[in-house]
């Protein structure tokens, strides 16, 4: 019998092409199809007003993007290979793997700090995850036919239960996100 196996790797430390925003530094992404470069913005949670990804432009002018699987981040230097990593961990026969950036820092930042002997300073707000390209049964979008994400209704546990109908939340829709466990579920004992 088989077991289900994610491999974690982190730190995943990567230079990226980055932009300054008002107070942000903003990793810039590359279009897969026509090599546009934009730099992107998360904000709060999604599927609520305050939970869009946004691209800005060269000139700042925001535009929604749904889709991030269409995009890569724009990497000026690799430390640490996760590409490879994941080949290393595959043939030793994990099913998933994940990946996670420094939260709250950029690697030029941390070499910065380093260089002029002084603590690194945090960017939170800034997009959690620049590498989501390597998540495999980790929490990506399960996409369609045609490529675009899977949405699915969910029952809302934010809202109060007091608002709540015959004992069950309001539903809003959530991108349906592929943690392995059809795999896991799927599979039968002998």
């Amino acid at each position: 019998m088989g077991v289900f196996v994610r491999a974690m790797c982190m730190p995943v430390m990567r230079q990226y092409k980055l932009v300054e925003e008002g107070k942000s530094v903003l990793p810039v992404y590359r279009h897969k199809s026509s090599g546009q470069e934009v730099a992107i913005h998360k904000v709060g949670r999604e599927n609520t007003g305050k939970g869009v990804r946004y691209f800005f432009k060269t000139n700042r002018r925001k535009f929604d993007v749904s889709d991030i699987s269409e995009w890569e981040p724009v990497i000026v230097r690799d430390y640490s290979k996760p590409e490879e990593m994941r080949k290393v961990v595959y043939d030793l026969g994990a099913k998933a793997f994940k990946s996670k950036d420094l939260n709250y820092y950029y690697v030029d930042e941390l070499l910065a700090a380093v260089r002029e002997g002084r603590s690194a300073k945090e960017q939170k707000g800034r997009f959690e995850d620049p590498n989501v390209e390597l998540l495999e049964r980790s929490g990506e979008d399960v996409l369609d036919q045609f490529g675009k994400p899977i949405e699915i209704e969910v029952g809302d546990y934010n809202e109060p239960k007091k608002k709540w109908i015959d004992g069950k939340p309001s539903t809003i829709k959530r991108r349906k996100m592929n943690y392995g466990y059809s795999e896991i579920s799927n599979r039968r004992t002998e």
